[in-house]
């Protein structure tokens, strides 16, 4: 369960910008040109891009407060088992610092993905 919560807290920033970029991409397939925000809504695509939306909608909103609750249950867990306890606050650790770094790299954001997706 453990190595599970680890895999999760750790890949999850990559899951979330690599869902993003794919609801981009899908969009710019169906639509024939790259989306712009404000002038192609998301919502209003439709067709097979919904898939690809729903996730993301699902990694951005559950998703995240699934990783913060995983992050809480590696410090719980640090804190129960001293054996592990180096292991287990580094990869809480580590997955916070690739969190902040998704996010900030998502603010940043050179190509209006964000602003685009949250339109």
């Amino acid at each position: 369960m453990v190595r599970a919560i680890r895999i999760y807290t750790l890949g999850y920033p990559f899951a979330l910008v690599a869902a993003l970029f794919a609801t981009w991409f899908t969009a710019r397939v169906s639509l024939g040109h790259w989306p712009r925000p404000s002038v192609d809504d998301p919502k209003q695509i439709g067709g097979w891009f919904d898939v690809p939306y729903t996730i993301t909608g699902i990694l951005l909103i559950p998703g995240l407060v699934a990783f913060i609750v995983a992050v809480a249950a590696l410090v719980y867990r640090a804190y129960r088992r001293p054996l592990e306890r180096s292991r287990l606050l580094t990869t809480a650790v580590v997955s916070v610092l690739l969190m902040v770094a998704a996010d900030l790299y998502l603010r940043w954001d050179p190509l209006r993905i964000g602003d685009w997706f949250m339109d």
